[in-house]
């Protein structure tokens, strides 16, 4: 899974008579999220656009907590919970300078080659940034499973069995960190 954080301060413009953000510019702050989460990556809609991939939103949901309000200085949480494949897809969070969730949605875009005009895998350069953030989470389920059956099957004791919980915690823990 990889998280990323950016701010965005509410402008006069993006307001109605209310002060409250008009609710058709939270996918606009969705936008900001997601061009910054891939930025900070190391990648970039035009890198993937100039080598000819296109990513067009394929479907998008939001839901109103409470409004945002002018001036409100917003904190947009953006994670990625699937390693793409040919789809993409963005799960926001959006908070006030309070830490008071605002609103949530997703979008899922689809990566596109801009002369065929159709779907195809996410780029390999672009899985290669993302995926340390999925194997940090892999290995230690499989070393669980594995732990698992052989308590089951009495081939580890249960103090074994503890150890090895121990040691793939502390992995984690260093996996997360880097």
């Amino acid at each position: 899974m990889y998280v990323s954080e950016t701010t965005v301060r509410v402008r006069y413009s993006e307001t109605d008579k209310m002060g409250y953000v008009y609710y058709g510019n939270y996918t606009q702050y969705y936008e900001v999220g997601r061009v910054e989460a891939l930025r900070q990556l190391g990648t970039s809609y035009k890198e993937m656009e100039d080598n000819g991939i296109m990513l067009p939103v394929h479907t998008c949901s939001l839901k109103y907590k409470k409004p945002a309000l002018y001036d409100d200085l917003l904190s947009i949480k953006t994670t990625i919970k699937e390693l793409p494949t040919a789809r993409i897809t963005f799960d926001y969070e959006i908070y006030n300078q309070k830490n008071e969730l605002l609103n949530e949605g997703t979008t899922t875009l689809v990566f596109v080659d801009m002369k065929t005009n159709k779907p195809r895998p996410a780029p390999d350069s672009f899985i290669d940034k993302i995926k340390k953030f999925f194997l940090i989470l892999v290995l230690p389920i499989i070393i669980i499973l594995i732990c698992v059956y052989g308590f089951c099957t009495g081939l580890f004791t249960l103090q074994c069995f503890c150890k090895v919980l121990k040691v793939i915690t502390c992995i984690s823990l260093i996996l997360c960190l880097l």
